[in-house]
């Protein structure tokens, strides 16, 4: 099962930590507003060690994403660690839309 780990910044950008497996959204929302966070990184690790973000972790940064928007709290992004790599979510999605934008270009063309 994966870890998950919540790094937060406050208002005075003082990183706080938070661990624990299987932290739910309403966890890292209500840890967040502890902390007065104002953003939020989500890091965990993969332990078949493949870096590979799986559907779960792309729906759940989804989810996320749009829960800590109510609280006017950004999610920086959510990191993926394997044995020897890592995958930003954030950077996969980008260059997923540039590819769609692309596309979009070719056939507009």
């Amino acid at each position: 099962m994966a870890e998950y780990y919540k790094k937060s910044l406050n208002k005075k950008y003082n990183l706080t930590y938070h661990g624990r497996k299987d932290m739910g959204i309403k966890q890292i929302i209500l840890i967040a507003l502890k902390t007065e966070a104002d953003k939020v990184l989500l890091v965990h690790n993969h332990p078949t060690g493949s870096a590979t973000p799986s559907m779960h972790d792309i729906k759940f940064t989804d989810k996320l994403f749009n829960a800590l928007l109510i609280f006017e709290i950004d999610l920086l992004d959510h990191i993926v660690i394997g044995e020897m790599e890592y995958v930003s979510i954030y950077e996969q999605l980008q260059k997923k839309i540039r590819e769609l934008k692309k596309e979009q270009l070719k056939k507009d063309t």
